[in-house]
């Protein structure tokens, strides 16, 4: 009996296994099984075989094409279904007809464009990924190969390599070619860069194969190429300098020339209303400019920055660990300075000058609190970063001399301890160190890096640690590394020092909003004098410190924001933007706290 029931449940879950099916494979079904033909007619407009292919997603073109299209058609029902509710059921009312009908159209566009943009932007990243990580991986070929390490070893190697992102993949990819396909390596080589959205990368590689075709010169190649990737870089940089430089006077006229350009606007539509007068625009426009449009020009600047700027690839564990206990006291710190200082007394209805002080220091104090915080945990952890590309060119090269006198690779190391290399100084010791009480090279350098947080540095400790145990440790080997460390460290230092010329532009913007702010308001404040003797208008001063409370607020938002923007554009890193958001929102607190007492009487 028991194994009649037994025997009948595990009939009934093979059933059900074999007629379920996972919810994305049903709606593949469908969307083949209905829009086969849209599909096809999207896929070969917009050639996603060709571009999900060099995005590297897995997934057939024709079956994604299935998904845009019953996308679309969704969305288009969607839309239509707006429209027909804003005509049946808005009569009289054009403007909310006219918003849903305009929402109605450009639904099904924008699902379609999104859907779109996905692969591309998915492509964009692989190809940025490779290119920032290539010349590493040219010098890193080109020294091996001096000592008889062919191409594929090298895929091989940066296959295991975790601080590698673009290039790894790329590595395992040429690795399933061989390992799973059984492809030749000439072949596998060919297929990768065929695959691959980097034109650079595509041109290494097809290079290769043709050399090892006719019997050329690797090493030579290799070498070559390390010079001509060095070359296009130097123009990428000046590149990405005038193109900070575009985006940096862009920020600045969307910011400052707009915002003094609607203050007028204000002015002279009649700022009335916002001392409590009849007439003049309400500050709901004031607010929905300073507490949304502008934040997000900034935020957009951020993000814009950001995908055109080399990005840090270490994890910054320990300060991303101390953000939320961060926020948490910061936010416990603003409530208690919103109690002591008086400010609950404006929230309660009380609004004079005192109360309008106190509202506006509780609500500085917990981004002046969390800027400072986090920017301290975070320059701790930096703290070795500074000049330290420099420091491990200057190690290498050292390395690079002492094994030309003949000594060992082990003994060339252990004769740098006792020379100065600034915050590299305690590794190379603790490398030293090891590696004289016969500790392995792998293992000593591990140890020695384990607390150094310098990407670029890392890296190099990685890659001189292949040139000894896998190219043999030669002169000629730890020589070719040193010059390619050099070079790499010279351009990053000349990214960083041509950047830093644009950390005042965000400064200039600040503190710009803040003065237009402050002569904004005095000639809101003079206008019963200009109006003369006569004049009916009367100021209201709970209505004055309310839009006080409004303005310097969205300012000292909006400043601690510019100082991400300046770290992030002049340094390359909103961790070092903390350090300038603190300056810029106590100078713009300060600022108004100085304004309220000397230009308003009341």
């Amino acid at each position: 009996m028991r194994r009649n029931l037994l025997s009948l449940r595990l009939r009934k879950k093979e059933k059900q296994h074999k007629t379920s099916l996972p919810p994305l494979l049903m709606i593949d079904f469908i969307s083949l099984l209905l829009f086969s033909s849209l599909a096809d007619r999207i896929r070969r407009a917009f050639d996603l075989d060709r571009v999900i292919r060099e995005a590297g997603l897995n997934i057939h073109p024709h079956i994604y094409a299935a998904r845009v299209s019953l996308l679309l058609i969704l969305s288009t029902m969607i839309g239509v279904a707006i429209i027909v509710s804003s005509i049946l059921f808005f009569q009289g009312l054009l403007i909310i007809q006219i918003i849903m009908m305009l929402i109605g159209i450009f639904t099904p566009a924008t699902v379609l464009a999104l859907s779109l943009l996905y692969p591309l932007s998915m492509r964009s990243s692989r190809r940025n990924s490779v290119d920032s990580e290539l010349p590493f991986f040219v010098s890193y070929a080109s020294f091996m190969a001096r000592g008889n390490i062919s191409l594929v070893k090298v895929f091989e190697r940066f296959a295991e390599m975790p601080l590698f992102y673009g290039m790894r993949r790329e590595a395992r990819h040429f690795l399933r070619e061989i390992r799973v396909f059984g492809k030749d390596p000439v072949l596998a080589l060919e297929t990768v860069a065929e695959e691959a959205p980097s034109e650079d990368f595509k041109d290494l590689i097809m290079g290769y194969t043709t050399m090892l075709r006719i019997g050329g010169d690797l090493v030579r190649y290799l070498e070559s190429k390390a010079d001509e990737m060095f070359a296009k870089m130097s123009e990428k940089i000046k590149s990405l300098i005038e193109r900070m430089g575009l985006i940096i006077e862009i920020y600045m006229i969307l910011s400052v020339v707009t915002t003094l350009s609607l203050f007028v606007l204000f002015i002279s539509a009649g700022g009335l209303s916002i001392i409590g007068a009849q007439g003049g625009l309400s500050n709901f426009f004031i607010g929905l400019y300073i507490y949304l449009i502008l934040p997000i020009m900034s935020i957009m600047t951020i993000i814009v920055a950001h995908y055109s700027q080399p990005r840090q690839k270490v994890f910054l564990r320990k300060t991303v660990d101390m953000i939320f206990p961060g926020l948490l006291i910061s936010v416990v710190l603003g409530v208690l300075t919103l109690i002591f200082s008086g400010g609950y007394r404006f929230i309660a209805g009380v609004i004079d000058k005192y109360t309008t002080i106190g509202l506006l220091i509780s609500i500085n104090t917990p981004f002046i609190f969390f800027s400072g915080f986090i920017w301290y945990h975070y320059r701790k952890e930096t703290k070795t970063f500074r000049g330290i590309n420099q420091k491990i060119a200057s190690f290498l090269e050292d390395v690079s001399e002492a094994r030309k006198t003949g000594l060992s690779p082990e003994r060339s190391i252990i004769q740098t301890m006792k020379r100065d290399y600034g915050p590299l100084s305690k590794v190379v010791r603790r490398i030293g160190v090891a590696v004289s009480l016969g500790i392995d090279i792998e293992a000593a350098v591990k140890r020695g890096v384990r607390e150094l947080r310098n990407w670029f540095a890392r890296v190099m400790f990685r890659f001189l640690i292949d040139s000894i145990k896998v190219g043999g440790g030669s002169p000629e080997v730890l020589y070719s590394l040193a010059k390619y460390a050099r070079a790499l460290a010279e351009m990053e230092s000349r990214l960083r020092i041509s950047l830093r010329t644009y950390v005042m532009m965000p400064y200039i913007a600040a503190i710009l909003l803040s003065i237009s702010s402050i002569i904004f308001l005095t000639m809101i404040l003079q206008t019963p004098t200009i109006l003369g003797q006569g004049s009916t208008v009367k100021i209201d001063p709970a209505a004055v410190y309310s839009f006080v409370a409004l303005l310097s607020i969205g300012i000292n938002i909006n400043s601690w924001i510019m100082g991400l923007v300046a770290g992030k554009i002049a340094e390359l890193s909103i961790g070092e933007g903390l350090k300038h958001s603190l300056i810029l929102i106590l100078t713009s607190l300060l600022s108004q706290i100085i304004l309220i007492f000397l230009y308003i009487p009341f």
